[in-house]
Order: structure tokens, then sequence, then C-alpha cells
């Protein structure tokens, strides 16, 4: 299915529908503009990671099976980015309302996900029963969102100190409360998550699948039209290298000096842009709406911290 350009301007006016409705409500929600979380994942440019999340998410082959069996990935690839974006990205920025039915929303979408595994991956064997809502499931999609927000944050934007990435992590916690993943389910440090998520790639719960390679291939030759096809090979450079070696390898990815260097001086042309790009079209409507929220709420009652 090829995309065409009406498709990328519907998908644009979705995220810009998102930013509208975020301006509206009552108190600053759960996070705030002094957060991590609002200085991180306000940057668009983030949308760089979306494969590299996607490919982590479906490397474990109980997530794999359901978005082979639930998902519109291959037919509706951008209507899916959107709406995997659009809870997480209402939860941080909206109030408490908004965060309420967002996280409505993700635990009624995942009602629907469940079945059973069609082939033989890692430690499933075909037939093996999956349920998106199980503790272990929720916990590695979060893990494979916030990971790659650092890692593309820090690629293009800049790097965050030891105690930024803490405040993150931590604030990452209250993010996988409103997805229903329990507190003991949750490493409870920075330090914890990188173990737990190193442990993870490094195990059997992570296979090879038909629908994992399928995805790789359409991330590769993505149903752009002409003026996005730059995009997203740019994007696809990033994908390959921040994956973790052993994936790189076990799905063919190559890679190597030459790769490297185009990847780090576009990173670096990136890093100098950024700042000269208005708010206006660097950050996600999102988080835009949310400023304007906050502005007039500080407006009404001096005690509001007023958004920057």
């Amino acid at each position: 299915m090829a995309l065409g350009v009406r498709e990328l301007l519907d998908t644009r006016q979705r995220f810009r529908r998102t930013g509208e409705d975020l301006a509206t409500g009552d108190d600053i929600g759960l996070f705030g503009p002094a957060s991590m979380l609002w200085r991180v994942n306000r940057e668009a440019v983030l949308l760089a990671g979306g494969g590299r999340a996607l490919i982590l998410q479906v490397a474990h082959p109980l997530v794999a099976a359901g978005v082979e069996q639930h998902s519109s990935y291959k037919t509706d690839p951008l209507g899916r980015l959107y709406r995997s974006l659009d809870i997480p990205l209402r939860i941080v920025f909206g109030d408490s309302a908004a965060v309420a039915r967002a996280s409505r929303a993700f635990r009624a979408v995942h009602v629907r996900v469940a079945g059973e595994t069609d082939e033989s991956a890692g430690r499933y064997p075909a037939g093996t029963a999956y349920d998106s809502r199980t503790d272990e499931l929720k916990m590695w999609v979060h893990a494979t969102l916030t990971d790659t927000a650092l890692v593309a944050y820090q690629r293009f934007v800049g790097p965050l100190t030891g105690s930024e990435l803490e405040r993150y992590y931590e604030e990452s916690l209250v993010l996988g409360d409103q997805y229903g993943i329990p507190r003991s389910v949750q490493p409870p440090s920075y330090a914890d998550f990188r173990a737990y998520f190193d442990d993870t790639v490094a195990s059997d719960r992570i296979a090879l699948t038909t629908t994992l390679r399928e995805l790789v291939e359409l991330l590769r030759e993505p149903p752009l039209p002409v003026v996005g096809v730059p995009l997203a090979r740019a994007t696809g450079l990033f994908t390959t290298a921040s994956l973790p070696p052993r994936l790189r390898e076990e799905l063919g990815l190559s890679w190597g000096r030459g790769r490297e260097a185009a990847l780090a001086a576009e990173a670096a042309a990136i890093r100098r842009l950024l700042p000269l790009v208005p708010r206006s079209l660097r950050d996600f409507p999102a988080a835009l709406g949310a400023e304007r929220r906050l502005r007039r709420l500080a407006s009404a009652s001096p005690g509001v911290p007023a958004a920057a």
C-alpha cells in the first residue's frame, strides 16, 4: 500500500487535534513544565525512533503475535503510528481529566488484543496464549518507548546527565502506573531498568518471527510518497545503529564505519539546526497545546507555573 501526501497531511492534522484537545482543561496534570518528561517528550524529532521502538516491541514473540493478528500496521502504518503515540502524549501533557480518559482508552483497546501464537519462537512454542494486558507485555512495550525516547533525544537533541536520566526514569514510573503496570513489576531505578532491558534483549524472550522480519522489510522500504523517502532513509540509519547488536546481527542489518559516519553527520546537523527551528514546528502539538493551557491557567491563577 503506497501512501500519498494526503495520508501524511491527515496524520499531521490528527496530531494537531490532540494539541487542540490538550489546550483545554483545569489543571497542570501529572507532570508539568519542570518535568523531564515534558522536556524530552515534547521533541517531535523523537519520531525518528519510531522504527526502533516498534522493532524492539515486535522482537518479543507474544507482542509480535498481537501486532500481526490485531494491528493495521501493514495497511495503515501512519494511523498505527498516531495511535501508538496519542495515548502517551495525552498522559504526559494532558490535564487530570485527559489523563484519566487516555488511561481508560489504553485499557479498553488492549482488552481485545489476545490470542495464540502461530509459530514457535524463543521460549514460546506455537499455540502459546498471549494477552496484551499481562504485566510482562505492558512492561516491555513501555520499556521500549522509554529507552527509545532517551536514545533518540541524546542522539539528535543533546546529552543528559546521570541525574537527568534518573529523573526521567522516575517520572516514567508514573506513566507506567497509568498503563496499569504494578510498581512491583517496574524496575525501581534507572540502573535497574538498564539491567532489565539488557537482560531481556539477551534472553529467549526475544526472538525472530515472520512478523518481525516483515516489519523490518516494511521499514526498509516504507510505503511513502517520493517526498518522504529521503527522510525515511535517514531515519533508517538511526534505527539500525541504535538497535542492540544482537538484534541487528540476527536481522542481517549491515553496519559499518561508513554508515556510522553518515549518521554522525546527520545527527550533528540536526543538533545544530534544532535551536533555530521555531517551537511551533519543533514540538509535538500536544506539548504546544499543554503550554497554551498553562498560560491560560496562570493568567487566572498566579500560583500556576507558567509554561515557557
